[in-house]
């Protein structure tokens, strides 16, 4: 993994869920120089090491958290993610997965240990999700996630419609 990319899709992450009144923590991967060797590849008859350098994903604490937020938008790094998935998913916290990997093929992270995946880019999805995760929401407010029992609620449709001269949005 490359250090000190931006990383402006989790601050807008952040953000929106900070707006909706829940406490956030982020911790970027990057933010470290341990280094562990975690598979091999052959690429034209040669075999290369796979390395991961950043935090130790073993020092993040599963209990620090109620609910862990995993978001993956590189294939790339799919196999680091599915690493912190285990690792948090196995003290039985409730993992979210997001991002363009895991809307791609969300079984991968539901049969890692992933609570849910988001396939809803939009942030529409996360308020009722985060509530639903910590008992203060319903399931029926779920929108545009699929659920490890494989229950996928779709995303709204929101659509700005003329109306008496003004747009109003609609489902």
């Amino acid at each position: 993994m490359r250090k000190w990319e931006p990383i402006i899709s989790k601050q807008v992450l952040l953000s929106n869920l900070q707006a909706g009144g829940f406490e956030t923590k982020f911790i970027n991967l990057r933010d470290g120089d341990y280094e562990e060797n975690y598979g091999r590849i052959t690429w034209r008859d040669i075999e290369l090491t796979k390395n991961y350098v950043g935090v130790d994903i073993k020092t993040v604490d599963p209990e620090s958290c109620e609910v862990w937020c995993i978001t993956v938008n590189f294939t790339l790094y799919r196999e680091i993610a599915i690493i912190l998935l285990k690792h948090q998913a196995s003290k039985g916290k409730a993992v979210v997965m997001g991002g363009s990997a895991p809307i791609a093929a969300p079984q991968v992270e539901l049969r890692n240990g992933a609570t849910v995946v988001v396939q809803d880019k939009s942030g529409a999805a996360n308020w009722p999700l985060f509530n639903y995760l910590l008992g203060k929401g319903p399931r029926e407010a779920l929108t545009g996630v699929v659920l490890a029992d494989g229950t996928q609620y779709s995303n709204i449709s929101l659509h700005l419609l003329p109306k008496n001269g003004r747009y109003h949005l609609w489902k």
